[in-house]
């Protein structure tokens, strides 16, 4: 490839100045390179990438919004909506639902001062879930994988995200995964 520029550069030059120029071109042209940025992940269950929620939001098609309130999540794959639920807000916020076999108990600290973009995130290891999934209890975090989002506090209910890494069992090897987990307009 030098050898096929050097053919093009007037013959004039001395070889070492071609290699020079041939050299600051293919230098310049490497610095003008942009870094890529990494591809939306809209569908891998994660919040990342600048998500505002689960998969949607920021890079992602918009959040869903509700008006009623709503409570749900997928556990293990399985999509379950749950009819029941309450939230207490205050120091702490605790959040219930319950649906047939699966009851989920959130608490949390309450955070005061939202970030850049106006959310409360409460922080990770004071997040204490307790979730009965068909008859067995979980009530551990793996706080890597593990997060609850508050996206809006307002005229006495409360919204947000979650996603839970449970493990449970002999050497934590029976992990219950809570993903896209969506409380909307939960009254308080």
């Amino acid at each position: 490839m030098i050898e096929g520029l050097l053919l093009i550069l007037p013959m004039r030059m001395t070889k070492l100045t071609q290699i020079c120029i041939v050299v600051a071109a293919i230098s310049l042209a490497a610095c003008n390179k942009t870094e890529e940025q990494p591809e939306p992940t809209c569908f891998d269950g994660f919040m990342n990438n600048g998500e505002l929620g689960i998969d949607c939001g920021g890079p992602c098609a918009p959040c869903p919004t509700f008006s009623t309130p709503v409570f749900f999540a997928a556990f293990n794959g399985d999509f379950i909506n749950f009819p029941t639920f309450t939230a207490q807000y205050g120091d702490t916020i605790f959040l219930n639902a319950s649906a047939d076999s699966v009851q989920v108990n959130l608490l949390f600290e309450n955070l005061t001062t939202p970030n850049e973009q106006n959310l409360l995130y409460p922080i990770v290891p004071n997040l204490a879930p307790y979730v009965t999934y068909n008859g067995v209890n979980y009530d551990q975090a793996n706080p890597a994988y593990s997060v609850v989002v508050i996206t809006q506090n307002a005229n006495n209910k409360i919204s947000g995200l979650f996603q839970l890494a449970l493990p449970h069992g002999f050497n934590n090897m029976d992990t219950l995964r809570v993903i896209n987990g969506t409380f909307e307009n939960i009254p308080y």
